[in-house]
């Protein structure tokens, strides 16, 4: 079913926005209902979702929160700031109140951040498939003016990339978009600094991407050492289900900040690996609970 989307950053009322968009897309399409949205979130009790949208409860519980989201379709962005707007509807306190205010308006000013969103095709694919081509992507800035200087490229790069590589990895950038070579065979990047997987890439093919980084990151790891400090923290910690989607909104919030301190990055001098791991060790000891903080971005 088609939806109409509502822009849920212009609400700072829970109740408005759900009415709205249940309004908006019944009128659109009368299989929008009640019956539908129950459906779409799990909800045993379709009563309750109408009892909700017209607000004819005062309480709902975080949970129904969550299901409510995932019926409403929402984005990971979309969906934080849904749970922001609900705090807002059930909590009085108005310290609280403020704290949660400017949360929002950091999501808000995160918007702003401009980002391109990666299709799933061949040499989209092929882009990811060697995580060296993202590095010459961002060395075409810094090997400036860039005049087919492959063996410098290969140079700069810690990773091992050959010429040859280096070469049909600048012929691919310029063939899916990211790059460009001016009338003075001058390469230059004409994308976003920040670049993200659509949603048609598969949680799996995500996950072995990770894996695959890793081990790259493993190598560079045991064999160069470079001046500049490397970060390496781990931690096992043990903490309940409210306490990891506190950390999982705190990392979306960090990751905010960094969109905007790379799009707005005017001095560019090196190429960084930024991943954050963040994995459960054990089976949960109580009961599965849906999570409105599943991310379906690809860094």
């Amino acid at each position: 079913m088609e939806r109409i989307k509502i822009d849920i950053f212009n609400y700072e009322s829970f109740r408005k926005y759900i009415k709205d968009y249940y309004e908006v897309n019944n009128r659109a399409d009368p299989k929008f209902s009640y019956a539908f949205l129950a459906d779409k979130g799990g909800f045993d009790n379709r009563v309750l979702v109408y009892r909700i949208v017209e607000n004819k409860i005062k309480r709902i519980s975080a949970e129904h929160c969550i299901m409510l989201s995932k019926a409403f379709n929402h984005t990971p962005r979309e969906a934080e700031y849904f749970g922001y707007l609900f705090e807002l509807d059930q909590i009085k306190s108005e310290e609280k109140r403020s704290a949660i205010g400017k949360k929002m308006r950091a999501i808000i000013d995160g918007q702003n951040v401009k980002i391109r969103m990666i299709k799933k095709d061949k040499d989209h694919e092929a882009f990811y498939a060697e995580l060296y081509h993202s590095v010459i992507r961002a060395l075409i800035e810094i090997v400036h003016p860039f005049k087919e200087e492959y063996e410098r490229l290969c140079g700069m790069s810690l990773l091992p990339v050959t010429e040859m590589q280096a070469r049909a990895s600048v012929e691919l950038l310029e063939r899916i978009g990211f790059i460009e070579q001016d009338a003075d065979g001058i390469y230059k990047i004409i994308t976003e600094g920040n670049i993200k997987t659509s949603r048609e890439y598969s949680q799996k093919y995500k996950d072995d991407l990770n894996v695959k980084y890793m081990e790259a990151a493993k190598e560079l790891i045991r064999h160069h050492s470079p001046a500049t400090r490397k970060i390496f923290k781990s931690k096992v910690i043990g903490i309940s289900e409210p306490t990891y989607r506190e950390i999982c909104r705190m990392t979306d919030e960090f990751q905010n900040k960094i969109d905007v301190l790379v799009q707005n990055e005017k001095a560019t001098d090196r190429v960084y690996f930024y991943q954050f791991i963040f994995i459960p060790l054990t089976k949960s000891n109580a009961a599965e609970r849906p999570s409105r903080y599943a991310d379906d971005d690809f860094n």
